[in-house]
This record gives structure tokens, C-alpha cells and sequence, in this order.
């Protein structure tokens, strides 16, 4: 995952599993990305993209369980998007002016 994760900009998170039962017990993965206490959005596939449209602090887990119901939480991160600085009104130096 990218250091500075910027407003507008794609982010790939990937998780992966194995269960000691192989093949016979296939693997689901959900995820969750959230903010402010809100889910924003989920999938159900063992890679994850996002777009940041805001800037803030959002959270993202993921779960992995196994056909037998077996649930592990394999981690839940905190990301913070940034914004990029803008000008508000750019205005002449007196001194300069004369």
C-alpha cells in the first residue's frame, strides 16, 4: 500500500489464506472499508480496489472464513487520505508594488 495515499488516487489491498483442508474447503474473503463509523463499501474477493474521493481517516479489515463457517479477522488498518494543498486567493506584495 502507498505511504501518502492522495484523494483521486486507486489503491489495490490483497489478502490471502489457506486452511489446512486444501481444496476441499474453499476460502471467502470479505472486506469491509469504512468512515467515520459508516461502511462504505464491501466485497466478497480476495483483492480489493478503491478509489479515495475524500480526504479523512478511513479503516479497512478483512475476514476470511472457510465452508465450515470458521472465521479468522485478518487485520483492520487506519488510512488517511490527503488532500492537495490549493491557494485560496493569491494577492500582491505591498512592498513589491511600484
Amino acid at each position: 500500500m502507498p505511504q501518502n495515499i492522495q484523494v483521486g488516487q486507486a489503491v489495490t489491498f490483497q489478502a490471502s489464506g489457506a486452511d489446512p483442508a486444501g481444496d476441499q474447503d474453499p476460502l471467502e474473503f470479505e472486506w469491509e472499508l469504512g468512515r467515520r463509523g459508516e461502511v462504505i463499501t464491501q466485497g466478497a474477493v480476495s483483492q480489493f480496489d478503491y478509489v479515495f474521493h475524500r480526504g479523512g481517516q478511513y479503516w479497512i479489515s478483512v475476514t476470511l472464513k472457510d465452508d465450515d463457517g470458521v472465521v479468522t479477522t485478518g487485520f483492520q488498518i487506519n488510512v488517511t487520505a490527503n488532500l492537495n494543498p490549493r491557494f485560496r486567493k493569491l494577492l500582491p506584495n505591498a512592498s513589491d508594488a511600484s
